[in-house]
């Protein structure tokens, strides 16, 4: 058994507006922090980022678990 670490992108005040420079290095701190995967809140999150953190994630090798909300919130 591999017990994964996840960082959530909720409490991240970079994670509140899209900002690739931000992101980057965010993401690089995240993995070098020891986390191997992020959860992300796609209701929640900048749409234009999506392709950003598609291609960061495969780039860092690390994984992603989206929170999808069904309570039609907000």
């Amino acid at each position: 058994m591999k017990i994964k670490y996840v960082q959530t992108f909720w409490g991240i005040p970079e994670f509140f507006t899209f900002n690739a420079n931000i992101w980057n290095k965010t993401f690089k701190r995240i993995v070098n922090s020891g986390y191997s995967a992020v959860e992300i809140a796609i209701d929640f999150t900048p749409k234009e980022s999506l392709p950003f953190i598609q291609e960061i994630t495969k780039e860092l090798e690390i994984d992603v678990i989206t929170q999808i909300h069904s309570c039609s919130y907000p």
